[in-house]
């Protein structure tokens, strides 16, 4: 749907479960987890919705929450933790879902979180810092970034937070939390409650005939 409003088109028509995740930076790929090969896996289609194209082609690398850095390389979790478990918190174990990177243009392969618990959901501004969410410091999920190899916590709300995105300038980080969308100003290092305005849905007054 265009950014000012308009008309929904529908991008993806398979049966499977096709999980929205990130932008590309060519404002033209959209990245999404979807089971419609196994049980969950990384694709990418356009804005025109040309047939989705699987990432890894292993039918057992099974990865969630794709995004991409500037440089190319693909940010990734690999774990039903990340995937279809986002719910169970403070899981700490050897399916703890951590952030992995792939480059395709030189095959190397990288680990960026070491933690126990739960680190996922990557977002990346134009800069290559990298937005997440963790438990790891109060057992809620809560904002992280990965700036220059340093893992850092930015939020410590006692509510777990939902799918953080951030905007491509590195500004602000957009993120779900108690059934609200809230702003996080990253050079402030504050939150505020995301100001809202929904249309309202008009529907057509029932007629009654009279016999």
């Amino acid at each position: 749907m265009p950014a000012d409003g308009g008309t929904i088109k529908q991008l993806t028509f398979h049966t499977g479960k096709d999980e929205m995740e990130n932008w590309g930076w060519d404002s033209k790929t959209i990245y999404f987890t979807s089971n419609r090969n196994n049980n969950f896996g990384s694709f990418k289609t356009t804005i025109e919705g040309k047939t989705p194209q699987k990432l890894f082609n292993n039918y057992f690398n099974n990865t969630n929450g794709l995004a991409e850095i500037p440089a190319g390389e693909y940010l990734f979790t690999s774990s039903s933790e990340s995937a279809n478990q986002v719910h169970r918190k403070r899981y700490k174990g050897e399916n703890n879902p951590e952030i992995l990177g792939y480059n395709p243009k030189n095959n190397s392969f990288r680990q960026y979180t070491k933690y126990e618990g739960k680190d996922f959901n990557p977002s990346v501004d134009k800069n290559g810092v990298i937005y997440f969410i963790s438990d790891e410091n109060n057992n809620e999920y809560n904002l992280y970034k990965i700036e220059n190899g340093t893992k850092t916590a930015l939020t410590q709300f006692d509510t777990s937070i939902k799918k953080p995105f951030v905007s491509a300038n590195g500004s602000k980080v957009i993120f779900e939390k108690d059934y609200q969308l809230y702003v996080y100003d990253v050079a402030g290092k504050s939150t505020k409650l995301l100001n809202t305005s929904l249309n309202t849905n008009k529907t057509l007054k029932r007629t009654r005939i009279s016999m």
